[in-house]
């Protein structure tokens, strides 16, 4: 599932600690029943990120003043808003072009 892309390693490890506790239960079953598959539908990740930026505009406006290191600070909070599952390499490509 990690290299299908299904999944990122931080869900990867709470799905093994699941099956830990319950070694019959599927690894895709787990991800299904906890809502823990990967977002990486560019349109959906769009939107959230959208929604990000509208949400925190003084990091928006620091970004955009030169202060590159608060581009971390905006992916975490995406990253925050979906729990961990939008896809990052998706997620930085898409808050680059839209902090241009």
């Amino acid at each position: 599932m990690l290299h299908q892309g299904e999944v990122n390693l931080q869900i990867t490890r709470l799905i093994l600690q699941e099956l830990f506790q319950n070694p019959s239960e599927c690894p895709n079953n787990v991800a299904e029943s906890k809502n823990w598959k990967q977002i990486s539908d560019e349109g959906e990740i769009e939107k959230i990120c959208e929604a990000t930026l509208a949400a925190n505009p003084k990091l928006v406006a620091a970004y955009r003043g030169g202060k590159t290191k608060v581009f971390y600070a905006i992916v975490g909070e995406v990253a925050k808003s979906t729990e961990n599952r939008a896809n990052m390499s998706i997620v930085v490509e898409k808050l680059k072009k839209m902090l241009k």
